[in-house]
């Protein structure tokens, strides 16, 4: 008969304490998860990975749409100004354009040719009144129309900064029609023409003039205004 020797306390020990290792490691190891595409730490910490930005709020895209939309509205605004601007140009080049190419017609009425050169002077073709008027700067028979051509006459010289022909046709007005409501105003301009001219002391003796003879007068009042 065979008899199995018994194991002896030390080695019953150390394959007991063998066995709670591998126990104790079995108990503590779990498997890991399986991985699934975009299901890493990456991910978790930053939903947008392509895109590091936050996505813009809803409020916030509102708001850029007004903004847009306001700004639209203030460019149709300004587009509807500028071509408003270009029609009233156009009209007024197509005036000019007429008048200019419009014959003057010396043998006319005087009344034919004042209404012309005032159209003329509105549209401020003053080269082309001052030919229609001419003839007119020495007040003609005298009469309400006469001296109404001349002192659109002086204008329109003033207009062309003629100043020689200013002082000539604005101190004959003023001699000849001295009662006439414009006569301040025609030495206004004369004495204009002279300080431009240099004729310093002569443009103060006009203006001196048109304080003495027109005191009222809103020329007077600027004339003052230059001798002080």
């Amino acid at each position: 008969m065979h008899i199995r020797p018994c194991p002896t306390p030390s080695a019953l020990l150390s394959t007991l304490a063998l066995a709670g290792l591998l126990l104790g490691g079995c108990a503590h190891t779990q498997p890991a998860p399986p991985t699934q595409p975009g299901n890493d730490v990456t991910t978790a910490a930053n939903p947008y990975p392509d895109n590091p930005a936050k996505p813009t709020p809803t409020w916030a895209r509102a708001d850029e749409v007004a903004a847009l939309q306001h700004e639209m509205a203030s460019l149709r605004q300004q587009v509807a100004e500028i071509q408003q601007q270009q029609t009233a140009l156009s009209q007024l080049l197509s005036a000019r354009t007429a008048l200019a190419s419009a014959p003057t017609d010396t043998a006319a009425p005087s009344s034919s040719r004042l209404q012309q050169a005032q159209q003329q002077y509105r549209a401020g073709l003053y080269a082309q009144a001052v030919r229609s008027l001419a003839g007119a700067d020495g007040g003609g028979n005298g009469d309400a129309e006469a001296q109404s051509s001349m002192y659109l006459l002086l204008q329109s010289h003033h207009r062309l900064n003629n100043c020689e022909s200013v002082i000539n046709i604005g101190n004959r007005f003023a001699g000849r029609f001295a009662r006439n409501p414009q006569a301040a105003e025609a030495l206004w301009l004369v004495g204009q023409c002279q300080w431009q001219m240099q004729q310093q002391d002569i443009a103060r003796d006009t203006w001196r003039k048109i304080i003495r003879t027109y005191p009222d007068s809103a020329a007077a009042k600027r004339a003052a205004q230059r001798l002080k």
